[in-house]
């Protein structure tokens, strides 16, 4: 799938940077399995992207939440994966764009 191979660089290339997993999230309007995109994805022996419980919890991991389960918060890196074509888009990229503190990656799913 294009959408998890391009992930799967890019995450690539933000660990090569040195920014650490717990510091990269990512955020969608819709659960994993709603857009297409598997309950896991492994980056290396040691990092994987997967659905996170719980926002405050510190992992190894890379995790993954819905927008809806992150509200108010904030993330050093935050990958956003617009799956809207709806009159709510707008108000749901400024809700998932606005979580990035330093670095924002914008994915369009088609």
């Amino acid at each position: 799938m294009e959408l998890e191979r391009k992930l799967v660089l890019d995450v690539k290339a933000l660990l090569m940077q040195k920014i650490k997993p717990s510091d990269i999230v990512i955020l969608a309007d819709k659960k994993l399995e709603n857009i297409g995109l598997p309950q896991e994805i492994v980056i290396n022996s040691t990092c994987k992207i997967r659905e996170g419980n719980d926002p405050f919890k510190v992992s190894e991991n890379i995790n993954f939440f819905t927008l809806h389960k992150f509200k108010g918060l904030d993330s050093q890196v935050v990958l956003y994966i617009n799956d809207r074509t709806d009159y709510l888009k707008a108000k749901t990229d400024y809700v998932g764009m606005s979580r990035a503190r330093s670095i924002l990656f914008v994915y369009q799913k088609k």
